[in-house]
């Protein structure tokens, strides 16, 4: 079992239950997509979970068989990621700080620095297409949570 994916999934089921107890306290009108995106990503790592726990049991079936349909042993041993699992909670521990940070510097600032501090920690695509993905990002969150849907809370600091 690829232990970095199992600690991935329940520190996300984690996440999303907290940030969906959180939103609880927001007007209705506000909450409802906060509140979508946590069972969201609440659903998503409670899959990966169960994805890992049927790929092990197929990888222990296989290498009870001796070998795969490519002739190539199957490791049935449980692999711990190191590197992906710093990286993992390295992001966590980025998310909590984004939270704290939003009504410290604000929603705009708070989100650019968590995610230039998540792609820099994952650096899984270039600077170029992080940049777009960050900025269009901030452009269609900020357009849903203060414009259409009249979230009152800090866009910029107040200082």
């Amino acid at each position: 079992m690829n232990v970095s994916r199992l600690s991935l999934g329940a520190f996300g089921v984690f996440l999303a239950i907290v940030f969906f107890v959180n939103n609880i306290s927001y007007p209705t009108r506000a909450a409802q997509i906060p509140l979508i995106f946590s069972t969201t990503v609440g659903l998503l790592s409670l899959a990966l979970i169960v994805q890992e726990v049927f790929a092990a049991k197929l990888r222990v079936r296989l290498s009870t068989s001796g070998s795969t349909s490519d002739g190539f042993a199957v490791d049935s041993k449980m692999r711990f990621n190191k590197e992906g699992v710093v990286k993992a909670f390295t992001v966590y521990a980025f998310a909590l700080l984004y939270v704290y940070g939003i009504s410290v510097v604000g929603y705009f600032i708070a989100t650019a620095m968590f995610l230039a501090a998540s792609l820099f920690v994952v650096r899984g695509i270039s600077i170029k297409y992080a940049s777009i993905g960050a900025m269009s990002l901030l452009l269609v969150i900020g357009l849903v949570f203060f414009h259409f849907l009249g979230l009152n809370m800090p866009a910029l600091p107040s200082f």
